[in-house]
């Protein structure tokens, strides 16, 4: 039977989990699956690789690559490259071998009286944090997902949540998805290209560019197509298991998604923060069910060895 690790500490969100759970139990992802959650600081002896699925949900990026890193070396050196992985917001900003990290401050840029591009902190390598699961594709963010007419000086400091549309790349769909602080993908330039296994399942849809800043030298970095999701499929030939990475919360599909909920506009606001605007988590709720069967599909195409 397939094992479903979802990985849980105190960087983790409990909703995040709750909501993975839930959809790797109840969707069909697997015809029969015991999923648990776990710290992966387990005894791996006697396990099969190929029936291990190792998720890492939504959390504080940097606490969990640090932690996770001597953990997953113990499960790539025992079990190589068969096991499934799938990563969620700050679960898929730490699986590439770079990752660029981003402050997003809501400055307001003097000249141009819009938000200045989110500024460079460091590369997941300074902090131990990389996880090398892929290197076809380098993370940044988190980032500005849209522009929006409203006053930014209240959003200082705390978790802010969008309804963001993506483009799926292999259809002319869209689906609506929760994004709060999550990363995009660049793919990495590389001579071997026609080599190349991971591919780009879904790109965020602003009509601007994504813009990122680096004060060193005074750079601008501008993304017309970022990537939103990520896919290699499991290799039958290599015996390697599928990878499957996403800046945006895709289990907030789930029926009676905690994740949702947790910024619905009918809650109080808080200092940590901010909540979805009316109309935007009514998208998401109308949407979840459409969203799911995407989300789905997408899940198993990943797994589904070729």
């Amino acid at each position: 039977m397939p094992k479903v690790f979802i990985y849980k500490s105190s960087f983790t969100a409990q909703e995040s989990i709750s909501d993975l759970k839930e959809l790797f139990t109840s969707y069909g992802i697997f015809e029969s699956v015991n999923v648990m959650e776990s710290d992966f600081n387990f005894n791996v002896d006697g396990l099969n690789g190929r029936d291990i699925t190792f998720i890492i949900p939504g959390g504080q990026a940097m606490g969990m690559g640090m932690e996770l890193k001597p953990r997953m070396e113990k499960m790539k050196s025992h079990f190589g490259n068969q096991f499934n992985y799938v990563g969620i917001c700050a679960g898929a900003y730490i699986a590439p071998s770079e990752a660029d990290i981003f402050n997003t401050n809501y400055k307001i840029d003097q000249n141009t009286k819009l938000l200045a591009a989110p500024e460079y902190v460091g590369h997941s390598s300074d902090f131990e944090a990389d996880l090398n699961i892929v290197s076809e594709y380098k993370a940044f963010g988190p980032f500005y997902p849209s522009e929006q007419d409203v006053d930014y000086s209240p959003m200082k400091g705390k978790l802010i949540p969008y309804c963001v549309n993506l483009a799926l790349t292999n259809s002319h769909c869209n689906i609506s998805q929760l994004y709060v602080s999550g990363c995009g993908f660049e793919s990495v330039a590389s001579s071997s290209a026609d080599k190349k296994t991971t591919e780009a399942i879904a790109t965020y849809t602003s009509e601007n560019p994504y813009k990122f800043f680096y004060p060193d030298d005074r750079s601008e970095k501008k993304i017309q197509r970022l990537s939103a999701m990520i896919s290699r499929p499991a290799n039958a030939e290599t015996h390697s298991g599928g990878v499957f990475l996403a800046g945006t919360h895709i289990e907030a599909c789930v029926k009676n998604s905690r994740m949702l909920s947790s910024f619905s506009p009918t809650k109080k606001a808080d200092a940590k923060q901010m909540l979805l605007s009316k109309e935007s988590h009514k998208l998401l709720e109308d949407s979840q069910e459409e969203a799911a069967k995407v989300v789905v599909t997408l899940l198993k195409d990943t797994f589904k060895p070729r």
